[in-house]
């Protein structure tokens, strides 16, 4: 049954997921500028800021519904941005036809 909380644990997962890919990428755009040593360290540090902002909409999502459904569609928001953005970048370079 789709109600309120899952339609909003969705759409956090979504909003969150797209923040986390532009978190990334906004690094990996200036690469060339930062220098290898630099941009390593801040991508890693990006990479964990973004781990923590998922586990933190999750976490969200549990305190407020205290249900699972909702939890499992903020997860479906999270992988639904992830694994769009994995699609496009394969079909852009020749991986998938």
């Amino acid at each position: 049954m789709v109600t309120a909380e899952v339609i909003g644990g969705l759409v956090l997962g979504l909003l969150v997921g797209i923040f986390n890919h532009r978190l990334v990428t906004s690094v990996v755009d200036r690469v060339h500028e930062l220098g290898p040593d630099r941009a390593s360290s801040m991508i890693a540090k990006r990479y964990l800021l973004r781990l923590l902002t998922s586990f933190g909409a999750l976490a969200l999502t549990y305190i407020l519904s205290r249900e699972v459904m909702p939890l499992l569609a903020t997860l479906g928001g999270l992988w639904i941005v992830r694994n769009y953005f994995v699609i496009a970048y394969m079909r852009r370079e020749g991986g998938w036809k």
